[in-house]
């Protein structure tokens, strides 16, 4: 099984993306009316999707120019693309959403209109960064396998430990930070687990970051996440968020923006990380929060406020 799928994208990222491919099928619909008119009329069909996909231009520009611009809620004045063109009204809601109205027109005859309600926006001019490092809880779980007293590594307890140990299809790390300290209405942009190693490795190690889907604690072990509750066979998700090559150097980051944005977001459920080796007969370590300050565990998360 290969754990690496390609990452949820930030609200971000998604709106660029929306603003490129609305722009890009308006152009194609649009070029093609216009280079194809001597030989062949455009269907009535076409020349309407046309003007459709110019208005949700239309629409992903307001909204990405309000944004970049420093929440300005200004209006895209009527612009020209092909044989078409789009434009939008914008006005700001009293709850500080955007309402926007656009269209677009196709040869002057065919319009579109698309409108757009109580719009969030929020303003990536000013971003905020912080390291969620302080509040972090973090151990690793080992199941014993082909050791002689199985049973006893199952129960044992590492919440104490100065180490992360990893080992192929044995040791896993838990992490756990809460996201508190990402403000309710902001949009998270970019969020990156950052860990320091503890000693060094002769060859490239595969770490994937994993979804947590059961609760757990300090007092967990490989037999129970709790002191009074055991795991139920579905605890983590078979997909990784991400999957970083661990050699010789000391600090490695994982990107996991979309399980962030996902926990604060209240899409999923946060119940952490879980960190293995995906390579069979490996082994790494790195620092846990009980180690010194400067080698302890980090969440790094940026983000924009709500316009």
């Amino acid at each position: 099984m290969k754990p690496i799928v390609p990452r949820p994208q930030s609200g971000a990222i998604l709106l660029v993306v929306a603003l490129l491919l609305a722009t890009m099928a308006a152009l194609a619909f649009s070029m093609n009316r216009a280079t194809g008119a001597d030989a062949l009329s455009v269907q009535d069909e076409y020349e309407a999707r046309a003007a459709g996909y110019l208005a949700d231009a239309a629409v992903a520009n307001a909204r990405w120019a309000s944004q970049v611009g420093g929440c300005t809620s200004a209006s895209i004045p009527l612009t020209a693309l092909g044989t078409g063109t789009f434009s939008a009204a914008v006005v700001k809601a009293p709850s500080k959403r955007l309402n926007i109205t656009a269209t677009g027109t196709v040869n002057g005859d065919t319009i579109r209109t698309r409108s757009v309600n109580e719009s969030n926006v929020f303003d990536f001019s000013k971003t905020e960064t912080k390291d969620l490092g302080g509040n972090v809880i973090d151990t690793w779980i080992d199941n014993g396998a082909g050791t002689v007293l199985q049973s006893y590594w199952q129960s044992k307890i590492y919440a104490d430990s100065t180490d992360i140990a990893l080992m192929s299809d044995r040791y896993y790390g838990l992490l756990y930070w809460a996201t508190t300290d990402v403000k309710n209405d902001a949009q998270v942009l970019s969020a990156n687990l950052i860990l320091t190693q503890n000693g060094t490795g002769a060859v490239t190690r595969q770490v994937a970051v994993q979804r947590m889907m059961t609760p757990w604690d300090q007092k967990a072990s490989w037999t129970s996440p709790t002191d009074k509750t055991y795991w139920t066979g579905t605890d983590w998700g078979n997909l990784a968020f991400d999957t970083v090559g661990v050699g010789s150097g000391s600090t490695y980051t994982w990107d996991v923006t979309g399980l962030v944005e996902g926990w604060h977001k209240g899409r999923l459920a946060n119940y952490g990380m879980l960190l293995r080796l995906v390579t069979p007969n490996q082994s790494v370590s790195f620092y846990s929060r009980d180690a010194a300050a400067k080698n302890r565990p980090i969440l790094r998360v940026t983000s924009a406020k709500a316009c």
